[in-house]
């Protein structure tokens, strides 16, 4: 008996080592990462003049504003990684915003471009940053851990703001879009950030994912397996990691939020369940607009979309 029972053991440990090897491979080889950005070049000022023209508003951009961007490194708030980053200096006691990009995107995007040329035609300093697996910053497995690691970076951001660049916690701004935005809220939960627009984030990591399985060819369900296996074999804490968390740590925190109704990559439904949790904070703002895509507003609503950042950032930012 104790050999059938030593088989069994044997068996159903062979088993559950296969279903956690196979859920770790799945989700790896669809969060994988290509550090080229989509073969976007690296920052030049003219290259980034040249990107700036696809944006809507690119008549209200000062192109001169890309001539002082400088390349910047730091390392994350963990310390296991270099994060690279652009900045854009402010004008003299003017605040600074740190702008984080989504999933497989840059600081070289034409997203973040275009939030800096906004920004710095405005006076605002602006750091652009890379998130770890992305751009130009460090490569740890090559896959995004959807914003449960990646909050250290944007703490790197935030420490290098204050230390390096002397920038006051309440001239402190944030900006960032899907995966970006996330990974601020969950870095807002370990610190209070200050500002926060958000375009476009998921509330929840394992929700996010079952709602994206049919991309990765795999039923929702499997999405139980898989955080586990990940968590065990990569060292992720999705668990411990709520976006929806970073809404509402922090009393009288201003926070605004832009979703596009027909999201298809981060459902409406993240937007609604946030709005449920901030219910009766009269700081927390939802722009949710009917009809549009993914982190579209900025291209389908450009003059709203621009209006809202600046007057936020005015608001809680200056003076």
């Amino acid at each position: 008996m104790r050999i059938v029972g030593l088989i069994i053991v044997i068996g159903a440990g062979l088993v559950l080592g296969g279903i956690a090897w196979t859920s770790n491979a799945i989700y790896g080889a669809n969060l994988y990462v290509d550090p080229a950005c989509h073969g976007h070049e690296p920052f030049t000022s003219d290259g980034a003049k040249m990107t700036v023209v696809e944006n809507p508003l690119a008549h209200r951009i000062d192109p001169g504003v890309y001539d002082g961007v400088q390349a910047v490194s730091f390392p994350s708030r963990d310390d296991k990684v270099s994060v690279a980053g652009l900045l854009s200096l402010p004008a003299e006691g003017a605040p600074l915003i740190i702008a984080t990009h989504g999933f497989t995107g840059c600081k070289h995007h034409l997203h973040l471009l275009s939030v800096l040329g906004m920004l710095a035609s405005e006076g605002y300093g602006v750091l652009a940053i890379d998130l770890r697996e992305h751009g130009e910053s460090s490569v740890v497995d090559g896959v995004a851990a959807m914003g449960s690691d990646e909050f250290n970076d944007v703490l790197g951001a935030y420490d290098y703001a204050r230390d390096t660049l002397a920038m006051s916690r309440d001239r402190i701004g944030f900006w960032g879009e899907s995966m970006g935005g996330a990974t601020t809220l969950i870095a807002n939960t370990r610190e209070n950030l200050g500002p926060l627009f958000l375009d476009a984030p998921f509330a929840d990591i394992k929700t996010v994912l079952k709602d994206n399985a049919d991309r990765a060819s795999v039923p929702p369900w499997t999405v139980e397996l898989i955080v586990p296996a990940v968590g065990l074999m990569r060292g992720y804490d999705f668990g411990g990691s709520r976006p929806i968390d970073g809404l509402t740590a922090h009393a009288d925190q201003p926070i605004f939020w832009v979703h596009g109704g027909e999201d298809e990559t981060v459902g409406i439904h993240h937007a609604r369940w946030a709005q449920r949790e901030a219910e009766g904070r009269d700081t927390v703002t939802f722009a949710l607009f009917d009809g549009l895509g993914h982190v579209a507003t900025m291209w389908d609503r450009p003059s709203e979309y621009r209006i809202a950042l600046l007057s936020f950032f005015d608001q809680n930012l200056k003076d």
